[in-house]
């Protein structure tokens, strides 16, 4: 919650969450929570309730506590749905801080604006994929070729452009 208070411009948060189940199934236990309840405070003292949240509110509240829950890997559909670029960016930090693979899908150029692409990052072909369709009418998934990859870099490295226009520029996206 310490996360999304400093996010947003509430002053105060709680999280009530009812565990509804449990089991242990080969040494793992999980638990099963619902209903969650969060209540809000503003800086005039003004309380909220999370149904009263934005979508994008309601969005960066789950993705951080998921990414609390289980910090080694995430996956996230469309990512920047809903946020503000300041959120993404944070978020990207937050992942990058505690180490978490992230699978992350964008339709959006802000994300991977807001990515910290690097040859230290990516410094393979196999780490950037592109979804492309085929002339067969197939949706094909591959790695960037050797070629391809040089050429993303070199644009990269000059920064002049931010990664999605490189991306459009070498007929990428």
């Amino acid at each position: 919650m310490a996360r999304f208070i400093e996010l947003t411009q509430y002053t105060d948060a709680r999280l009530v969450l009812t565990k509804t189940s449990a089991a242990t199934k080969e040494g793992i236990k999980r638990s099963v929570f619902a209903k969650p309840l969060v209540r809000l405070e503003t800086a005039n003292g003004n309380e909220i309730p999370h149904d009263h949240l934005s979508f994008g509110e309601k969005r960066l509240l789950a993705i951080l506590i998921k990414l609390y829950a289980c910090e080694s890997t995430i996956i996230v559909d469309e990512l920047a749905n809903g946020m503000h670029h300041s959120w993404i960016e944070r978020l990207l930090e937050l992942m990058d801080e505690l180490n978490t693979q992230a699978f992350l899908t964008s339709q959006n150029p802000l994300l991977l604006d807001c990515l910290p692409l690097a040859r230290e990052t990516f410094g393979t072909t196999h780490n950037l994929v592109i979804c492309e369709l085929a002339e067969s009418g197939e949706i094909v998934w591959r790695n960037l070729s050797e070629a391809e990859a040089d050429e993303f870099f070199k644009s990269l490295d000059v920064g002049l452009q931010h990664v999605s226009e490189i991306m459009r520029n070498k007929g990428l996206w």
